[in-house]
Parts: structure tokens; C-alpha cells; sequence
């Protein structure tokens, strides 16, 4: 998972298995595509539960490659290091020259990237499309905003799990809104960062 931030895990493990439930492969049919959106506010863990969720289960895709949603700039970013990482034989002609030139089309190196991914049997990949936070219509819409269709291939195959803001993001009618974790879990991750049991402890709710 190059690029990919990775830190200790604790926790989630019923919203691990929702999601494992709804993306997991199956071993003779491609011909399916599975879609699952992580919302909630930021720094509620989204990102950590994707990574755990390709670190316990990448063994089971073709391949897993992780997008920077963040910007539009970064989402083409990520589609360029991706095209690098394809066997240049199985990009169409026009997609592979775009590599080669100093001023890269970014537009012909996602659509190459795509159509790869759509292709009959190329199947049991995981796309991860992580942090589609800025709005991509209507009157809030910011120029660095993207709608995520654009970064989906256009085939009824493969994984992809994305996580936002949004709460609006109607991309799958599978998804999970994350919240805060419950007094256990935040007692075992204070726990593990502080390396010592912790006694006599509770959390305060966010309103007091």
C-alpha cells in the first residue's frame, strides 16, 4: 500500500466486518460490482478503518490500489502512479505515449487507468478512493471537488471503497457512517498510546 499512512489499529471490528460483508470477492463471479462509502466528521478514523480493512484482506484482491481524493490535482496524481505500476503492454498505445511525454494528458492517463480496470478479466481488484471531502455541485461547489463517478470504471466489476465528509455522497446504497467510539474501545486506544493500563477511567461526552 504505498503512500498509504499507516498506524496502530484498535478497535472497529463490527464496522470491519460490515464492510468485509458487502466488498469481499467472490471466487468465481466478477460480474458484480461492489461499491462501500465510509462517511462521518474528520478525524473519526475513516482512513485507519480502510487501512485495516486492505491490511487484513489485500491477500484476497488481484490488486489494491489507494487514491488521494482529497483534490482533483491529487486524485490525477494518484491515477498517474498507478498507470506506472501497470505493465505498459496492457495499456492502450495512446495512454502508454501520454506516459512518455513531459507534459503528461492527465485526462488520457485516468481514462487508460479505467479502461484497464474494466477490462473482462481484470476483476477481483480493490479500489480505494480515500478523503472525497470537498463539494462537486451546487452552489458550494469548490474547483478542487470532484464527483467520484469520474474515478470509477465504467464495468459492473470489482471493489471500491471510499471514504468522506459527505454525508450527501450518493454513490452506493451500501454504507457506514462512522461515529465515535464507545468507552472500551477509546479506553483500549488510550491504553495502547500511553503503553499502561489506565484505572478508574470514563469518557466525558463531547457536550460537557
Amino acid at each position: 500500500m504505498q503512500g498509504v499512512p499507516v498506524r496502530k489499529f484498535i478497535g472497529r471490528k463490527t464496522q470491519l466486518q460490515q464492510i468485509e460483508h458487502h466488498l469481499q470477492p467472490a471466487s468465481t463471479d466478477g460480474s458484480r460490482r461492489k461499491t462501500f462509502v465510509i462517511y462521518g466528521l474528520g478525524g473519526i478514523g475513516k482512513t485507519q478503518l480502510a487501512i485495516e480493512y486492505v491490511r487484513e484482506h489485500q491477500k484476497k484482491h488481484s490488486a489494491v490500489f489507494w487514491i488521494d481524493g482529497s483534490t482533483k490535482t491529487r486524485l490525477q496524481q494518484s491515477f498517474l502512479d498507478i498507470a506506472k505500476r501497470i505493465p505498459q503492454e496492457q495499456l492502450q498505445a495512446d495512454v502508454a505515449a501520454a506516459l512518455q511525454n513531459f507534459q503528461v494528458d492527465m485526462q488520457a492517463v485516468m481514462r487508460g487507468v479505467l479502461q484497464w480496470l474494466s477490462l473482462p478479466g481484470n476483476w477481483k481488484w480493490l479500489l480505494v478512493i480515500d478523503n472525497v471531502d470537498r463539494e462537486f455541485e451546487g452552489l458550494g461547489r469548490d474547483e478542487q471537488g470532484f464527483d467520484p463517478e469520474e474515478a470509477i470504471p465504467n464495468a459492473d466489476h470489482g471493489s471500491i471503497l471510499i471514504t468522506s465528509r459527505l454525508s450527501t455522497l450518493r454513490v452506493s446504497s451500501e454504507e457506514l457512517q462512522l461515529g465515535h467510539v464507545d468507552d472500551v474501545e477509546a479506553k483500549r486506544i488510550l491504553e495502547s498510546q500511553a503503553k499502561r493500563p489506565i484505572q478508574g477511567w470514563s469518557m466525558v461526552p463531547a457536550w460537557w
